[in-house]
Formats: structure tokens, sequence, C-alpha cells
């Protein structure tokens, strides 16, 4: 915020130094896809894990009109000698989700507000704005495939024999809207209301074959166990899963005796 307060400061301050023909000035065009070098008094990420906001700080040569999210147009200039002056674009998990515009015109400030949905960029009221933003700071996605989140959840490893077994508890910050294994989607959250509390991997992540999951659903606790056969996870009873785990446990602790005598 200092950092936002400062550069707005000497933006305005540059703005009566600056005294330029409207028709002279070359109109530039800043796309998130390419290079931006040239543009930039200062572009830093800030964040972690699967969060990420990027901001972008104009300098005072740049007359920045267009903003293009590769072939997408997120933001134009509607006032005379309007450029933007500041950008902040909030990513989730790589993919850009909300921005923040604050541009200059001649004597006037003004600040939009934008969501990405099915790939077109929408201006909305900085209410909504807000709101989205608190959602996607807490949102995040459980994928056995990906690298260990540690800043997302505690997690434990609990394989003293047998089979690895590897528990995922999300930090009270977090909300958990989805459980995946790479492209297949075994839980998603459909209400407000529905956590996911606790994930227990059952075999190595990258090649998990039974995961148990605790929710809590409409103020209730309940329990999942899943079990993948070739590609498909499905849904299977309590008893069936641990028979299913204690088989998968002793063929790996027979695999690991045979192991240390060779």
């Amino acid at each position: 915020m200092v950092i936002l307060l400062i550069y707005q400061t000497l933006t305005l301050m540059s703005a009566f130094v600056c005294n330029r023909n409207v028709e002279s000035v070359n109109h530039d065009v800043l796309n998130l896809d390419s290079d931006s070098s040239e543009f930039m008094l200062m572009r830093f990420n800030e964040g972690t894990g699967g969060y990420i906001v990027s901001s972008y700080l104009t300098n005072i040569r740049s007359r920045i009109t267009k903003i293009m999210d590769g072939g997408i147009t997120m933001w134009t200039s509607d006032l005379d000698n309007e450029f933007l002056s500041l950008l902040k674009v909030y990513k989730l998990y790589g993919k850009n989700r909300l921005s923040y515009v604050y541009s200059l015109g001649h004597l006037v400030r003004q600040t939009r507000y934008f969501e990405k949905i099915n790939n077109i960029w929408y201006e909305i009221p900085e209410y909504y704005f807000d709101y989205r933003l608190e959602r996607i700071r807490k949102e995040r996605i459980f994928d056995s495939k990906s690298e260990i989140d540690y800043d997302t959840f505690y997690v434990q490893d609990i394989s003293l024999y047998g089979l690895e077994t590897t528990v995922f508890i999300p930090y009270e910050l977090f909300e958990i809207i989805s459980v995946c294994d790479d492209f297949d989607i075994i839980w998603e959250k459909k209400n407000d209301s529905d956590k996911c509390t606790c994930i227990i991997v059952h075999g190595d992540l990258k090649n998990a074959q039974l995961i148990h999951l605790h929710l809590k659903i409409d103020n209730t606790h309940k329990q999942v166990f899943m079990r993948k056969y070739e590609d498909d996870w499905k849904p299977i009873d309590k008893e069936q899963f641990y028979q299913e785990l204690n088989q998968l446990d002793d063929r790996m602790f027979v695999e690991q005796v045979h192991n240390s005598d060779l």
C-alpha cells in the first residue's frame, strides 16, 4: 500500500511536469504475454503457493491505453489523455482470475476492476471484486500429482512399514474446493458450507490407489472412501476400503522384506 501511494504521488507530479500534445502521443499496448520491460518502472510478484499477484508499475514515458491478455482485451482507456498507471493481476494456479486497473487522465484518476470468466474479461463493481478476491485468497485445490503444497497443508508421513501413507490437513485459512488426481476430480465442493478437513492418501502420491476424505457437509462429519480402478476413481464402503488397504499393505511389506534380503 505504501508503494502504491508513493507511486501515485510521483505519477501525478509527472502529469504536471510532462506537458505533451495529445495528438502527438503514441499510444502503447501492454500485452501480458509479451515482454513489457520498456513500459515498466517496476514489476514484481507477491504471494505463496497457488496464489500470486503480479504488479505492473508503469514509467512516466509509457502511454498505455490498452491491456491485452494474449488475444483478449482486458482494458481500454475511455478518457482523453488517459494512460495506465498501475495494473495488478491476481492469479490462482497460474491462471489469471482478477485484475485491478488504476489509470490517470487529465487531472482525473480512475480505478476499474475486472474478472476473467470463460476466457473473457468482464468489468465488475468494486464490492464484487472484493468478494471474489477474498474467495481466491482462500480457495485451494489438492492434486495428488502436483508438488506438495506446504503453504496450504500441514503434511504428515505415517508410513512406518508397508504401504506409504500421507496425511494432508489444510490450514484454517484455506478452503479446499476440489480434490484431484491430475485431471480426475475425486471430490468437489458443491455448497459454501461444504468443507474438506483432511485428505489421507495411501500409496505413492504419483500413483495413489486409495484416498480417504474427511468432510463436513451441512455441519455433519462425513467420511468418503475412494478406490482407483485402472483410470477411474470410484467410491467404496468403509469395510471394502480397509480390506483393499490391508491387501496392498501386506503386498508392499512382502516386497520390502524381499528387497532387504537381496
